[in-house]
Parts: C-alpha cells; structure tokens; sequence
C-alpha cells in the first residue's frame, strides 16, 4: 500500500511539473534540450544534409589529432537570432508586437502610449509598406514607450509577456516558444562540444536576454541593438552627472534614444569589439547577415563554415518563397550551407502547433 500511495504521488508530481501535452514545448522543456552525440538529435530529418556536414564538422575541429582541430577558446559560433532561432515574423517582429501589447495594457499611462505607432505595425500586418521613415518611427515608438523603466523591471514586463501571449496565427503557441526546435538541438551540440555561443541580432539586447533564456547563453553573450541609459535622478552638476549615486537613491533606467542598431556590418564592428575574435561558425538567415558569414568564413585560420537558414516553409510557418530562393542562390555563389526549414526541420515549433 506504502508503495502505491508513492507511485500515485510520483505521477501526480510529475504532471504537475510537466508542460500540457496538447502545447508547443515549453520554455522549460526547451531549456532541457540535450544533444550529445549524433544519434540524440531528433527534429531533424533523417536525410538533413546540412544535419550531416555540421556534424562532420564538429567531429574534426574537435578532434585534437585532426590538422583542423580548433582550441576551446576560439570555437566561437554565432548565431543571428530572428528567422535564424526563433520564428522572425509571426506577424510582426518582435519589438512591433510588444508595442501593441503595451498600447493596448491598461493599466500603462497614456503618455507612455502611442496610438499612431499602433495604426502603422496593423497597417503593416494587414499588407501595407513600410518606408523607412516608418520603420524608423517605429523604433522610436518603441524605445519611447518602455523608457522609464529599471533593467529588472523592463525584463520582468517581457518575462510576462512572452510567457502570456499567445501567437497570433497558430494554435498552442506561445510568445516565449517560437523557437525553431532544430536549431535549440543545434546550439546544445556545440555547447557541449565547448564551442562558446553568441547571439548577434538586430533586436534589441536586453529583450534578448529574457527572451533567449532556455537557450542558456550567458547575458553577456547576447549581442543586439542598444538603447540608451541614464539614472533616475541625474543631476545637473559634474559629481551627480559622472558620479553614480551622488544624487542619492539613483536607480538605472532606460533612456529614450535608440543608441545603435546591430544591422549588416554593424554587426561585424560589435562581434569585433566584444568577442575579440573571429567565429569559426556563422547562423543566419537573411540579407543582414551576409556580412556575418563572409567575416566568418573569409582568411579566418580556422575551418569555417556559415549556415543560412531558408525560409521556405509555408505550411508550418510564415514563409517567403522568393526570400528563400535569393538567399539559396546566395549559399551556391557564396558556399555557404542552406538549411531548408521545409526539408530538413522534422518539426518547426512542436508537433502539437499548427498554423492556421
């Protein structure tokens, strides 16, 4: 009897604590992707050619009696992140959609609103352009609306609406768990072959990090777009403007003004300033990343390699046809390795997500 009362609680704990089956993988469960070997991956096709050639890869920059073999302090890989790890448009990026959550919370301000912004990204979604003055002032928009708000409060109102929102389009799919279920599988192999992982986006940096959490990359590893920073009662004086505290019981905030964008060769100038190194592998998906790739790949000493993922699913995921065939002719008159999401993803999101 004894010990059928701690069976029942032993199932009872379990359910408790495990993700609903009828959802996509939560970020817990994401979080606890462990690819060792070859033979653990599981949501890539069998016949994944880019699967194999990274694999292939590994095993020799590791091996240390391979003449390519790679000391642990220069595997670098790099990862762009939207349409590289998680989905990119599903319907909007990221900073766009977190806009209209925060313009339509009310229990924010209306001066921390911005109703036009809110016009413009549903415009966008619906089929309408976007000039760049547009994008622009969606930055803006976007930067101005959480400024105000500490490091710790700025992450926890991101925490709540990644684990909160569902994303629109899809069923059993939350904000937080968009990411791409082969490439976490991807990220986990190179760890544990001690490749040092850094993430190196447009987004924004501090979203990144609450975002890219189950991912188990350090804070410091995430590399993106900045925003300034300022106190909450900076002073006018030199000693309370460069001295911290001086002013008394200061706290860090955001400022309003969008410091620098990690688009194109921006990127390779923050990868040089703040990993110091060239990578040896590159992950991207798009025009922005070009320059990532050939930083990676071109005079490095190193055996190199860049994978651009394609976006040529339209059943599973909000695909672009003609996006993923300019970037595949880009890989052949490059060399870089595509990776279809339509032939080489077993799985996108969870095999209990479907798009509508």
């Amino acid at each position: 009897m004894k010990n059928l009362l701690l069976a029942c609680l032993t199932v009872l704990y379990l359910l408790a604590n495990t993700c609903p089956v009828v959802q996509a993988m939560c970020r817990e469960d994401i979080a606890k992707i462990n690819i060792r070997r070859e033979k653990h991956f599981k949501y890539w096709t069998a016949d994944s050619n880019a699967k194999k050639i990274l694999v292939e890869y590994v095993k020799d920059v590791v091996n240390p009696n391979s003449q390519n073999f790679i000391p642990v302090p220069e595997r670098i890989a790099v990862f762009d992140c939207d349409g590289t790890l998680i989905g990119e448009r599903n319907p909007y990026y990221f900073e766009g959609l977190m806009l209209l959550y925060r313009n339509a919370d009310p229990n924010v301000p209306l001066k921390c609103k911005n109703a036009k912004a809110t016009a413009q990204i549903r415009s966008i979604i619906d089929g309408g352009s976007m000039p760049s003055q547009v994008w622009q002032e969606l930055e803006q928009a976007y930067v101005d609306c959480l400024a105000g708000q500490t490091p710790e409060e700025y992450r926890e109102y991101v925490r709540h609406y990644i684990t909160t929102e569902k994303v629109e389009g899809y069923s059993n799919l939350k904000i937080g768990e968009e990411f791409f279920l082969p490439m976490v599988e991807i990220v986990s192999y190179l760890r544990n072959n001690k490749f040092s992982i850094y993430i190196v986006t447009g987004s924004e940096r501090d979203e990144m990090r609450v975002y890219c959490e189950p991912l188990k990359i350090p804070y410091q590893n995430i590399i993106g777009s900045d925003h300034s920073i300022t106190t909450e009662k900076m002073g006018s004086s030199d000693s309370s403007r460069y001295f911290y505290g001086a002013a008394g019981n200061e706290k860090i905030v955001r400022g309003n003004e969008l410091t620098a964008k990690n688009l194109n060769f921006n990127k390779i100038i923050a990868m040089n300033r703040e990993i110091g190194m060239r990578p040896v592998l590159a992950f991207g998906n798009g025009s922005g990343d070009m320059g990532m790739f050939n930083y990676t790949v071109m005079n490095n000493k190193h055996r190199t390699l860049a994978f651009a993922v394609l976006c040529d699913d339209t059943e599973r995921e909000n695909g672009s046809l003609k996006s993923a065939e300019k970037m595949r002719k880009n890989c052949e008159k490059y060399g870089w390795i595509p990776i279809s999401m339509k032939n080489d993803f077993a799985t996108i999101y969870g095999y209990d997500v479907k798009k509508l």
